[in-house]
């Protein structure tokens, strides 16, 4: 197996997102990813130099396709109301993958991966505020909206969302709050 083979660290930092979400930073050990995967230390440790680097990659490659699937989202030729409601839909599922309990253990434990992922979290804001600045220029919202103010309100209205409410009742609360914040927007 290569360590760079674009396949295995898919399946690596895949396994090992998992594994965080589900245990934490405490729950596991290299040897749990090793066996998950199917490889042995030393392909795991010719991957990554330790335990850290292999969480900073996992969670890079995590945000990263979410990045990657909202800037297809944006670039689609869809009918901008879609893509709005689109967008929303993914930083949703983006914001709930990485608001677990255990998770955030991980970023409590891991000083560098929770100063990395504001970082990351600050490029899927600014993603937002683009595509909102591109409603305003198209004259698909008012001319008058505080930009950064309501990227920052759509992002914590889905932490919100998803810190408080059943997440059988996801789906509900995030259309119910996409039709009031479109119609006040438009």
């Amino acid at each position: 197996m290569k360590i760079n083979d674009e396949k295995f660290l898919t399946f690596l930092y895949e396994v090992t997102f998992e594994t965080l979400k589900i245990h934490g930073s405490k729950g596991w050990t290299m040897d749990d990813i090793c066996k998950n995967v199917g490889i042995s230390k030393d392909t795991l440790y010719r991957a990554v130099s330790n335990k850290e680097d292999l969480i900073l990659k996992s969670l890079n490659f995590k945000i990263n396709l979410h990045i990657t699937h909202m800037e297809d989202i944006i670039n689609s030729n869809s009918e901008y109301y879609n893509v709005f409601n689109n967008l929303v839909t993914v930083l949703f599922k983006t914001l709930e993958n990485f608001s677990s309990k255990q998770l955030q253990s991980v970023l409590q434990a891991y000083p560098l991966s929770s100063q990395y992922t504001k970082k990351e979290f600050t490029k899927l804001i600014a993603l937002i505020e683009s595509f909102l600045q591109k409603g305003i220029n198209n004259n698909f919202l008012r001319y008058n909206l505080d930009i950064p103010f309501l990227a920052k309100n759509i992002h914590y209205n889905i932490l919100y969302i998803i810190e408080k409410e059943n997440p059988k009742d996801y789906e509900n609360y995030i259309n119910h709050y996409f039709d009031i914040l479109l119609n006040g927007i438009k």
